[in-house]
């Protein structure tokens, strides 16, 4: 993940904390991490929190690299 502007550090590690436990929690169940989904649920996460509703603190992120889930 990447950002293409300056981000508010709380609302980023937030965001970045959300999404990697999402993809854990996808390997924990035998399933390979699927990055679009979990990028995409952290945005929907931060954008609940009151404080973040702003694009501003969760629309900046964006992935690089393979975005395909990775195969065994």
């Amino acid at each position: 993940m990447a950002s293409n502007w300056y981000v508010n550090d709380e609302a980023a590690v937030s965001l970045i904390s959300y999404s990697c436990s999402e993809m854990a929690r996808n390997k924990s169940k035998s399933q390979s991490p699927d990055y679009d989904k979990a990028l995409h649920e952290a945005k929907l996460w931060v954008r609940n929190q009151t404080s973040w509703t702003s694009p501003y603190y969760w629309e900046t992120f964006v992935l690089v690299g393979p975005t395909q889930k990775v195969s065994k």
